[in-house]
């Protein structure tokens, strides 16, 4: 009866099959929020959210989070819920501010969320909520008269 002779050769087969699949067990346990670089060289976040109610053209989001100076245009879709999502991320301890630099025809689009710092997860609650009419600026709609002036 001949058994396997055991060999260098063999001995690093098995060693480098151990490694592989331990290396294929930690990949696959590994969440989306688990990066190699989480360090800040790779980054982590991306923003956005949902726009409802959208059924004029000319909405522009503007984003500012550190370095980062973006427009995002965001097109209608009939009133049908629009998701976006800002071209580019930002590490995480950033701080951002997202506004609405251009209201859409007809409509008035408010934002929630709008403001935060990044952690190691993408934002995606930014959402704007659109309704017909212009914006409407509240004015004092007191007596004025020469007194009041100053």
């Amino acid at each position: 009866m001949r058994g396997m002779q055991f060999t260098t050769t063999n001995a690093m087969r098995m060693i480098l099959l151990s490694f592989a699949l331990s290396l294929a067990v930690v990949t696959a346990s590994a969440s989306a929020a688990d990066r190699i670089f989480a360090d800040g060289f790779e980054p982590c976040c991306t923003l956005g959210g949902e726009v409802s109610g959208l059924s004029g053209n000319g909405l522009v989001l503007h984003l500012a989070a550190g370095t980062v100076s973006e427009d995002k245009p965001v097109s209608a879709q009939g009133g049908a819920l629009r998701l976006y999502t800002f071209a580019n991320s930002a590490p995480p301890g950033t701080g951002y501010v997202v506004t609405i630099t251009t209201q859409p025809t007809s409509q008035t689009c408010t934002l929630v969320n709008a403001t935060g710092t990044l952690v190691s997860t993408p934002v995606d609650n930014i959402n704007a909520t659109c309704v017909a009419g212009p914006a409407v600026l509240n004015w004092d709609d007191g007596s004025w008269d020469d007194a009041d002036w100053q």
